[in-house]
């Protein structure tokens, strides 16, 4: 299970995407500002932005689930963290939550930014950490220059977006406008999701998951080059394509 937390008022880990929630529940303040017993619900059906704008089922219970919720629903399943904001207590506070249900082998954890992960890892080098923004491009640099079989790296996985899956998503492309993001995205494309790239750190150990494929030619691609696996918003047709390629995972 992948996904992203944030801190309410009262300091509680509640699993949401956005710091606003404008686009989720249609109120126009940040989860910060409010105590987790003041959060208004999520609408009843949500924009999924991987499908093309399709919209997610109908839900019933559209409360803000707290991260706790989801490690006493699923206490033996994967779960990977996204940190969204730099923020000192929600650092402290998922790991609390990780060390309370004895998840430390089976939790990832990092951000985008690079301090939020470095933060994580200092806390503790014992949960698995994944790549920043910024160690995906140190990795390009080892890669490229020939280092990267004699450093050593603390990460134990990969996790970035497949680019071919960001040309066809109309929020990704808005991003892209960017500089910044667009350099980022360049350098995936051309010289990070390679083939010869994710071989090599399978072999030291370090997996590779690539993000948001909601389509069987992209699942087709991602296995292909050699990913692990890969975060979909549509886990039911993923099941089938694993079911109708054995071969995967072998």
């Amino acid at each position: 299970i992948e996904l992203d937390v944030q801190l309410t008022k009262d300091g509680k880990v509640v699993v949401c995407h956005d710091s606003s929630l404008l686009r989720c529940a249609g109120v126009n303040k940040n989860i910060s500002d409010l105590n987790y017993d003041e959060l208004p619900p999520l609408k009843p059906s949500l924009q999924v932005d991987f499908c093309n704008g399709a919209q997610g089922p109908v839900c019933e219970d559209r409360k803000i689930p707290l991260l706790s919720d989801i490690f006493t629903l699923f206490p033996s399943v994967p779960v990977n963290i996204d940190i969204k904001t730099n923020n000192d207590k929600l650092v402290q506070k998922v790991h609390e939550l990780i060390k309370e249900f004895n998840r430390e082998d089976i939790t990832v954890w990092g951000s985008f930014h690079h301090s939020v992960a470095t933060k994580c890892y200092k806390l503790n080098p014992q949960v698995p950490l994944y790549f920043s923004a910024r160690c995906v491009v140190y990795l390009l640099f080892l890669t490229y220059s020939g280092l990267l079989p004699f450093v050593p790296l603390k990460q134990s996985c990969l996790e970035i977006l497949l680019p071919s899956v960001a040309k066809r998503n109309p929020m990704m492309m808005e991003q892209l406008k960017q500089p910044k993001s667009r350099f980022l995205f360049r350098l995936l494309d051309w010289f990070v999701v390679r083939k010869f790239v994710i071989d090599h750190l399978r072999k030291r150990g370090i997996p590779t998951y690539l993000w948001v494929l909601n389509e069987k030619e992209d699942f087709e691609k991602a296995f292909a080059m050699g990913a692990a696996g890969v975060m979909t918003d549509r886990p039911t047709l993923l099941r089938e394509f694993l079911d109708q390629n054995p071969y995967i995972g072998r």
